[in-house]
């Protein structure tokens, strides 16, 4: 048991020091990933956001998002509006009664949406909410509803699209997060030289509805930085096909000759439910196939597409997805290729000693073993910007004489923080963003130790 526990804190260090989890999934994200065509160009990042709160299923873009919304469909939507503003933790009101006309023209969609806020008791956190004389007013002075045409009009008699809708409860619950200061603190460190700022945000790369929105806080930085640094740019193409090939036996070659039957039977039993067969295992490495098992157990998964939606979730992945739709230039601390290099240049015993590792933790009916449970503890002291809690759960320390974290932490770090003095000291005034597994700064000796012993002053934002 000692032996799997001291295996399971390597698979939390995972989730929290490579970015490249996401591509046992499938890799790059192209832009035929981004929101169906039907969808209106004015309405992708508010659809973004939406996607993030887990307020609506993504089937809904093949289900005529551009039509009318259906009576279920809105109820779907009010259930998933009321369990996020709850979420925000304010005293409940209890006078309140829920009523509502059932037709779904914009007037009543926005008007169920603004009775919703009546559950809470927001002691003056929404003024407009103390003052409106109705719906439109609140969603209009709050800029939450804009007309068409001629100023003032907001055709409020016209049935209410699906697209509009969600948007309509996206923006509120944004509002309503960002007035009660209750975005997702995170790990979150502000770093100057003389002209250059950088600010630092520790990742989960496995992401979970609750983490979003981020605090205003986060944003703001976010929205005011000239780039973004991450890991890995999980938009780049070519990089994901290095990463693939490096994951990928030649012909001849396979899985099942470099591990032995009682590995096998157990990639089986945990693997075969989510629909992996021998012959597609056969054409991947050890270590890419303990990453996939390492992904999917630490997701808490009950399918792929599950834990492909928390690999999509992680803080990484939505700060890429925004630079990306919204030409925010990207650059690379590393790269699929040298993150995927790691890992292919370990032993074969080590991969293993990896995968039976993780094999062994997901298959385990142990709580202390249970990766998944760790991870959502670790994601609601993300939330909370609660760094001792979480520095519990993961430690501060690295062994130096344990091969496999040291893979993940060391090296790479003193490669990161070269390249972040090199921004610091760069010329001109410039601020830059970086993201990147938030165990790269809260481990004793790694990056903001580093740059502390470099004569930088390092702040916690929390």
């Amino acid at each position: 048991m000692k032996q799997l526990l001291h295996w399971n804190r390597r698979i939390l260090l995972l989730a929290l020091g490579m970015t490249l989890l996401f591509a046992v999934f499938g890799g790059t994200v192209t832009a035929a990933e981004e929101p169906d065509a039907t969808v209106s160009n004015w309405a992708v990042n508010d659809l973004l956001d939406a996607e993030t709160y887990g307020i609506y299923p993504l089937d809904w873009y093949n289900q005529s998002f551009r039509y009318p919304i259906t009576q279920r469909n809105l109820s779907a939507l009010m259930d998933a509006v009321e369990s996020k503003l709850d979420a925000i933790g304010l005293p409940l009101n209890e006078n309140y009664r829920e009523s509502y006309d059932l037709n779904t023209t914009r007037r009543n969609v926005i008007a169920r949406l603004y009775k919703s806020l009546d559950r809470y008791q927001w002691n003056g956190l929404l003024p407009e909410y103390e003052t409106a004389t109705s719906a439109a007013e609140y969603f209009s002075s709050r800029g939450l509803l804009e007309g068409y045409g001629t100023a003032g009009d907001y055709q409020l008699g016209w049935q209410c699209t699906t697209e509009q809708a969600v948007i309509f409860a996206s923006r509120l619950i944004t509002d309503a997060y960002q007035a009660a200061d209750s975005g997702a603190k995170g790990f979150f460190w502000q770093v100057s030289s003389a002209e250059n700022t950088l600010y630092l945000l520790g990742s989960i790369h496995i992401g979970d509805y609750s983490m979003y929105p981020l605090s205003q806080e986060i944003q703001d930085a976010y929205a005011t930085a000239s780039s973004l640094w991450a890991e890995v740019n999980l938009f780049d193409p070519n990089g994901s096909l290095v990463f693939m090939a490096l994951a990928t036996y030649p012909d001849g070659q396979s899985l099942y000759d470099v591990i032995d039957a009682s590995t096998a039977e157990k990639l089986d039993a945990y693997l075969s439910p989510f629909g992996y067969t021998r012959a597609y295992l056969s054409n991947y490495k050890p270590w890419y196939v303990a990453n996939l098992v390492s992904t999917l157990a630490a997701s808490s998964s009950e399918d792929t597409e599950d834990a492909q939606v928390a690999a999509m979730l992680g803080v990484d992945y939505q700060l890429l997805q925004d630079a990306y739709v919204n030409g925010k230039q990207v650059f690379q601390l590393e790269g699929y290729a040298k993150q995927g290099q790691l890992f292919d240049n370990m032993s074969l015993q080590l991969q293993t000693e990896y995968l039976n590792s993780q094999l062994d933790s997901a298959l385990s009916q142990d709580p202390a073993a249970d990766s998944g449970e760790q991870v959502k503890n670790m994601q609601q002291a993300w939330i909370q910007g609660d760094l001792a809690a979480f520095q519990a759960i993961i430690g501060t320390e690295v062994d130096p004489n344990d091969e496999f974290s040291n893979l993940l932490l060391g090296q790479r770090d003193k490669a990161m923080t070269d390249i972040l003095i090199s921004l610091l000291e760069g010329e001109g005034s410039t601020t830059y963003f970086v993201v990147a597994g938030a165990a790269h700064f809260t481990t004793s000796g790694m990056i903001l130790d580093q740059l502390s012993e470099a004569g930088y002053t390092v702040d916690y934002l929390n």
